[in-house]
């Protein structure tokens, strides 16, 4: 099943590569434009924010799509595809209606918050660290889900006196330390010694007559008293 699920999530990756790449194409094209053509106007200011908000949108999905791949974080790597594609479909929306609203631009706001610390939480999941650092991710993510919703708060609420603000720094401070320690104890732990795996229980007898037989586990075996043939498989450990 787990095969099954991996493969669906991969079959999006081709489109969404080419998607990526046609809209940072575009990107580059028009800033050359920008850079050395006699008029850049607003209709083709517009076309750049479409462009790099695919490119933007593509670039966050495909950050999540790994973590959801091995099944990790359950929920978080499914809001993270769905919010970047929201925040910065938003974004494009706003550009070509111009849009001045102040809630219009707290909703967007939100929005991409939520799929940056999704899209955090994502590529820290992919660290794999020995069992003496683990307690390091949940705190890292933990840290940018604060972080997070203390900024979604302040969007909507303001940040009301400079106590606010100081505390969203020192968890901004906090989670810029825990997010760098992820990737390098991710490091340290290549040199641990791997975990022993659990010892599995001694077959010793045929399960058709009881006769003395030691198989082992995924092979083929025979019984030299009743000839029975049969194979072993360990469903479950411990």
């Amino acid at each position: 099943m787990h095969t099954v699920r991996a493969e669906s999530v991969k079959r999006p990756r081709r489109p969404l590569l080419a998607v990526v790449g046609a809209s940072i194409a575009v990107n580059a094209a028009l800033g050359i434009y920008a850079l050395v053509g006699p008029h850049f106007g607003s209709l083709q200011g517009r076309v750049l924010g479409t462009s790099g908000s695919v490119t933007g949108a593509g670039v966050l999905v495909l950050a999540c799509l790994p973590a959801w791949e091995r099944g990790r974080l359950a929920f978080v790597p499914r809001l993270g595809v769905t919010a970047a594609p929201v925040g910065f479909g938003l974004v494009v929306i706003g550009l070509w209606a111009r849009i001045d609203s102040g809630a219009y631009g707290k909703a967007l706001g939100t929005v991409l918050i939520v799929a940056v610390v999704c899209v955090t939480a994502c590529v820290l999941a992919l660290a794999d660290l020995a069992p003496r650092y683990r307690r390091m991710f949940p705190v890292a993510v933990g840290l940018a889900v604060v972080l997070g919703t203390a900024i979604d708060i302040g969007i909507w609420v303001g940040f009301p006196g400079g106590w606010y603000g100081r505390a969203v720094g020192v968890v901004a401070v906090l989670f810029a330390a825990a997010g760098v320690l992820v990737p390098i104890l991710h490091r340290a732990s290549r040199g641990e010694p791997a975990a022993a795996a659990p010892a599995q229980p001694a077959i010793r007898f045929c399960p058709a007559c009881g006769s003395p037989v030691a198989p082992l586990p995924g092979q083929d075996a025979a019984c030299s008293g009743c000839g029975a043939r049969f194979q072993v498989r360990y469903l479950h450990g411990g």
